[in-house]
């Protein structure tokens, strides 16, 4: 996975160019937040819905929950 600045992501977002995930870290919570709502609106549209969405903040989540999402299916998923 490509390490990417802000301004980069950013740039790929405005060019409709998605990742399957993005791995965002930093101290500065509130540039994290502004970066993950980008994220989400450019995958989601603006009116998006957080019922098929997950987002994991990695100092309050342990591993086997995330393992527990990744293996349970998404409502609406065929």
């Amino acid at each position: 996975m490509p390490e990417l600045s802000p301004k980069q992501i950013q740039i790929e977002l405005d060019k409709k160019k998605l990742r399957p995930n993005y791995w965002i870290y930093g101290s500065e919570q509130m540039k994290i937040r502004e970066l993950t709502k980008r994220i989400k609106t450019a995958a989601l549209g603006k009116k998006h819905s957080e019922l098929a969405l997950e987002t994991w903040d990695g100092t309050e989540t342990s591993t086997g929950s995330l393992i527990d999402s990744a293996q349970n299916l998404t409502l609406g998923v065929n």
